[in-house]
C-alpha cells in the first residue's frame, strides 16, 4: 500500500468525554467543535477527567423556531469539583460556543477564588 491508499490518521478522541444528542442525530462537526473546545479548556485550566456535554433540540413548535440547548458537566478536581454550565441559541454551534465560555468563566472565577481563599485564610493552632 503507497502512501495515497493509507487511510487518514484519525483524531484521538478525548477518553474523558461523553456526548449526548437529544432530539437530533450525532454530527461528527459538532463533535469535533466539542473536542476543540475541550481542549481548549484542558489546555487553559489542567487535567479533566470526566466532561459530559449534552447538545438537545427540543420538538419545534410549527410557530417557534427550534431553539438549540448546550450543557457542559465539567470535573476539574484542581478547581474544586464539578462546574456545569448552560446556553441556548438558535445555532447550535453557538450554543457550545456560548456554553464553553461560561464555562471558562465559571473555571477562571472559581480557580481565583480558591487561591486567594488559600492566601487569606488565617492558620489556627489546635489543641
Amino acid at each position: 500500500m503507497n502512501r495515497l491508499q493509507r487511510p487518514l490518521p484519525q483524531a484521538r478522541s478525548l477518553p474523558g468525554l461523553q456526548i449526548t444528542f437529544r432530539g437530533l442525530d450525532p454530527s461528527p462537526a459538532l463533535r469535533a467543535q466539542v473536542e476543540a473546545k475541550l481542549r481548549k479548556v484542558m489546555k487553559q485550566f489542567g487535567r479533566v477527567p470526566h466532561c459530559h456535554m449534552v447538545i438537545e433540540r427540543p420538538a419545534a413548535e410549527p410557530s417557534k423556531a427550534a431553539v438549540y440547548t448546550a450543557s457542559v458537566q465539567l470535573h476539574a478536581e484542581e478547581r474544586g469539583g464539578w462546574t456545569v454550565a448552560h446556553a441556548q441559541h438558535a445555532n447550535a454551534t453557538v450554543a457550545i460556543r456560548e456554553a464553553f465560555a461560561r464555562l471558562s468563566t465559571q473555571l477562571a472565577a472559581r480557580g481565583t477564588r480558591l487561591a486567594y481563599a488559600r492566601r487569606t485564610m488565617p492558620m489556627f493552632a489546635t489543641g
